[in-house]
């Protein structure tokens, strides 16, 4: 190439490298200018490779004026080599061999150059690209019906088909009115009626706990206790009968109707009595304390 060529070429490179970048590294891009221009002017660098570099440098520079672009050295994608995790844009640099490359991080699986957890993706649920339809949710690589999901966090979980979601735990399906029980949980009326040794019931009988009239088969809940209707719950759970005057009490036990005055306030319908109360005034369920005596309640 002429000299006077290879000045000129030299001088375009060298006025080009002196422009403003819009690269937030221009002096690095500056500095590679200055070894272009200098390849040029010895020889050591042909025409059509500084072509080729230059255009690849005004490439960069406009995309990096577009919002929402980045530099492709910004970080590596899976299978690139790196040398440290910030190089990755998985934030994940292994070895492989005698190499180290971005990889996914341990729980996660490469689908199109994107790292997922394919037990919990809707889009690549148990293998890539395998999405699950509307209404279900991915669980543990398999796409669950909504319906039987159950569980929060990592104890989330798929229920079986017939089993129910109880306390974020699958269990087998709920036990219908007049079977056996030791618990709520285990009715589907979410009543086990302590009557009777625990039946599954649609209410529950007098002296049960309650929350709400509902509940109780009297539709009566007083005090967070199942009584019959115009009785009022004790502390104790004993359902009891107010009254003004023995002829509103039933002929209760050998003593004939009666209505006294009890120790902890208000006046009862009251029948035989049993026992003394204890020293704090109280007594069995079933009785209330009257002068310092357990009486059976009406």
């Amino acid at each position: 190439m002429p000299e006077q060529q290879q000045h000129h070429i030299s001088q375009e490179v060298v006025q080009y490298s002196s422009s403003p970048s819009s690269h937030s590294d221009g002096s690095s891009i500056a500095s590679s200018l200055d070894e272009l221009a200098k390849g040029l002017a010895n020889g050591t660098l042909s025409r059509g490779k500084a072509i080729r570099w230059m255009g690849g440098a005004l490439l960069g520079a406009a995309l990096a004026s577009v919002p929402g672009v980045a530099w492709a050295n910004d970080c590596r994608r899976l299978g690139r080599e790196c040398r440290r995790d910030s190089q990755c844009c998985s934030k994940n640099c292994i070895r492989q061999g005698d190499d180290k490359v971005c990889a996914c991080p341990e729980g996660k699986t490469p689908c199109n150059e994107r790292c997922v957890n394919l037990d919990r993706n809707e889009n690549h649920c148990g293998e890539c690209f395998n999405r699950c339809a509307e209404e279900t949710t991915c669980v543990n690589g398999a796409c669950c019906p909504n319906a039987q999901v159950c569980g929060t966090g990592t104890s989330l979980t798929c229920c079986a088909e017939g089993e129910r979601c109880v306390d974020g735990v699958c269990g087998p399906a709920c036990v219908s009115n007049g079977g056996d029980c030791t618990a709520d949980s285990e009715c589907c009326s979410e009543i086990c009626d302590s009557s009777g040794g625990g039946t599954c019931a649609a209410c529950r009988s007098d002296g049960g706990d309650c929350a709400a009239n509902t509940q109780c088969c009297s539709g009566n809940c007083s005090n967070s206790i199942c009584c019959a209707s115009g009785r009022v719950g004790l502390s104790n759970g004993t359902c009891a009968l107010p009254c003004s005057g023995a002829e509103v009490c039933p002929n209760c036990g050998s003593v004939g109707p009666s209505c006294a005055a009890a120790d902890a306030g208000g006046t009862f319908c009251r029948g035989d009595r049993a026992d003394l109360c204890a020293p704090d005034g109280s007594c069995p369920t079933g009785q209330i304390c009257f002068g310092g005596a357990c009486f059976v309640a009406c």
